[in-house]
């Protein structure tokens, strides 16, 4: 009942936005905006509306509200691509480029299991596309529950156009899908295992160690500076998910 009394509202508002009376309208645009993005789709049929005035304060509440699903993303691109008047479509560009929305993809459920609790996927993020992609087959190939979720950012053919993606994996599959994830990025288990190469710190040869010979430095979990500044890297120390790691020693002072 409470929704149907929300949506006989916000109804009852865009109606106004037709109104002649200008202080009615304007306190209808004021209210509407209020509401939030919900207030969206009830917005996008004005875009069609012949009188350039009405599509103008339409373009420019959306703009304010922001698009946040891709059904209300579909809709504005349409209308921006038949749209010929320049401030409109100014405002409609605007939307667009600062639109967020999110698309969730089926659940990955291998056969033979069951996914009877939804609640119980945890968040693991998050990564680029093309990452996200081999990411999807290790854990499709390792017959683990898991969803993938991509939040789109603005237009994919204009230039602030980018992907952010994440995993949805269930609780049961979540300490293995990890271990693989972390092998994936160079610092899991099968890392520890087999360092050899020269320390970083002192510069001593080592084959198949889990400490420096010379200097103890711990070679087990050695991430390089490019997967610190990775989101996942962020990700893992946030949530107390990284390897133990020791932190070379410091040089000694020159006397």
């Amino acid at each position: 009942m409470t929704d149907v009394i929300e949506e006989k509202k916000i109804v009852s508002l865009v109606s106004q936005l037709k109104d002649q009376n200008l202080d009615l309208s304007l306190q209808a645009s004021e209210r509407i905006v209020a509401l939030g993005t919900r207030a969206v789709p009830y917005l996008l049929p004005l875009l069609e509306e012949s009188e350039w005035s009405l599509r103008f304060r339409v373009a420019s509440l959306i703009q304010k509200l922001g698009i946040r699903s891709q059904k209300n993303y579909v809709a504005v691109e349409k209308a921006f691509s038949q749209e010929k008047d320049k401030d409109i479509l100014k405002k409609l560009g605007q939307a667009i480029s600062e639109s967020e929305r999110i698309v969730l993809e089926d659940i990955v459920i291998p056969s033979g299991k069951k996914c009877q609790d939804i609640a119980k996927l945890t968040l693991v993020e998050w990564f680029e596309k093309e990452e996200a992609e081999e990411i999807q087959e290790i854990l499709k190939k390792n017959g683990y529950i898991f969803q993938r979720k991509v939040t789109l950012f603005s237009h994919p053919e204009w230039e602030n156009y980018y992907e952010r993606h994440t995993f949805l994996i269930h609780e049961e599959d979540f300490e293995n899908a990890l271990e693989d994830l972390l092998d994936y990025f160079g610092f899991g288990k099968e890392q520890e295992k087999n360092f050899t190469g020269e320390c970083p710190a002192c510069g001593t040869p080592n084959q198949n160690v889990d400490e420096c010979i010379e200097c103890g430095l711990n070679l087990t979990f050695l991430p390089s500076m490019a997967i610190q500044e990775h989101p996942f890297f962020a990700y893992l120390l946030e949530n107390g998910l990284l390897p133990e790691t020791k932190v070379p020693p410091e040089p000694p002072e020159e006397e």
